[in-house]
């Protein structure tokens, strides 16, 4: 059984197919877990907040830690982490 999909977005094609790989995801109830690829680099860290995942994959944080911080610090106070909470039910369209 499984609860999570990896998302590897030079193995999915386009970033629309990922999108639409992650929507998939979520309207069947399954987690989403972006996971750095060839190329991404701390792109990932923008792919997580963007698709609302709350984590990501990574051997070690380094430039994808800088982005997010950079994220947070261009959102401001519109930045939130609901925890747990906040990925109940999510859906990247409401």
């Amino acid at each position: 059984a499984c609860n999570t999909v990896l998302l590897k977005v030079n193995q999915v094609g386009t970033i629309s197919e990922a999108f639409d790989t992650v929507r998939l995801a979520y309207s069947k109830g399954y987690g989403v877990m972006p996971c750095a690829s060839r190329g991404e680099g701390p792109a990932i860290a923008d792919y997580a907040v963007g698709l609302g995942t709350g984590t990501i994959r990574e051997s070690g944080l380094g430039p994808a830690a800088d982005r997010f911080l950079e994220i947070e610090s261009e959102l401001g106070s519109r930045a939130k982490f609901l925890g747990r909470a906040g990925l109940k039910d999510y859906s990247p369209d409401a």
